[in-house]
């Protein structure tokens, strides 16, 4: 795979982490009007299949098409997106969304450590500097605005490990699907565990028009777009390399806030963002330099 690739590669995870970065203050918002954070996963889903699968079944049907070999695969897939959503939502609803998104984005730790354990990957001192970099940098951003409760605790480190989970997931099932159809189906089994979990009718429902419409935003910024672009940068990159440059979300999410609601970013948070910067291009730039045998393709 060539340098032209794995930066389109770059690209695409970082345009990802960009949307992602945006959507933890919509969703806060949100809760705040008492909408569960559940019902918010459950929409997500909902809406991310239904326009995939009429836009694949109109344009591309041939991209839908699944061996039933590799249906446990695609059904793992669809568990942990729907246990990615959820845990990060409802950590932002125990805690905060600085503390949400570190405690998920500590996910690179558990993702490398798996892919070197498995030997699935070839790990090397760019992707454990990459790692350092990007969890000192996180932490720097939202030093000053933690807030940890044993609940959103143990749901966002759950996060980490779901994140982690989906890569390897995804990865796996794009080697014979296209990513846009992964995330088709991995949204609609992702919908259906939850809708036998929590059926939608139990759940508090949105009361505004307004909250409609943050939905709306959530379900297609925050959900179909960003997570297709995620599983289109395994074609061009290792999950080791997307699972780090993804980190660059809290550096957004800090400058979305910085240029919208005017909060002064602190010298801290500024070396921070810088930090993680770094460490998404060190792992960017060893992966441009490396074999082209060595990434997914």
């Amino acid at each position: 795979m060539n340098t032209r690739h794995r930066w389109l590669g770059f690209a695409l995870i970082a345009l990802a982490s960009t949307l992602w970065g945006i959507n933890g203050t919509i969703a806060k918002l949100l809760f705040q009007r008492a909408v569960s954070p559940l019902f918010v996963v459950e929409t997500r889903l909902f809406v991310t299949a239904v326009v995939l699968f009429t836009l694949l079944k109109r344009f591309r049907p041939r991209w839908l098409s699944l061996p039933m070999g590799r249906l446990p695969v695609v059904l793992l897939l669809g568990a942990v997106l729907g246990g990615v959503q959820f845990t990060y939502l409802f950590t932002v609803s125990q805690t905060n969304v600085a503390t949400a998104v570190f405690l998920q984005y500590t996910s690179p730790v558990v993702l490398v450590a798996y892919l070197a354990w498995r030997g699935r990957e070839p790990i090397g001192l760019a992707h454990l500097a990459g790692v350092a970099l990007c969890l000192a940098g996180g932490f720097l951003m939202v030093a000053n605005s933690l807030r940890i409760t044993p609940v959103g605790l143990a749901s966002g480190i759950a996060s980490a490990f779901f994140v982690a989970a989906y890569t390897v997931a995804a990865q796996q099932a794009g080697r014979y699907l296209h990513p846009w159809a992964c995330l088709a189906y991995g949204s609609a089994i992702g919908f259906l565990l939850w809708f036998f979990i929590a059926p939608p009718y139990t759940l508090p429902w949105p009361a505004t028009s307004e909250e409609w419409w943050f939905l709306l935003y959530v379900a297609l910024f925050a959900t179909l777009i960003p997570f297709g672009l995620y599983f289109l940068s395994l074609k061009y990159l290792p999950a080791a390399t997307v699972g780090i440059v993804s980190t660059l979300e809290p550096v957004v999410a800090a400058l979305v806030a910085w240029l919208v609601l005017q909060e002064a970013l602190t010298p801290g948070q500024m070396l921070g963002a810088l930090s993680v910067i770094a460490g998404a291009l060190v792992v960017q730039l060893r992966s441009s330099g490396s074999s082209p045998e060595s990434g997914h393709s």
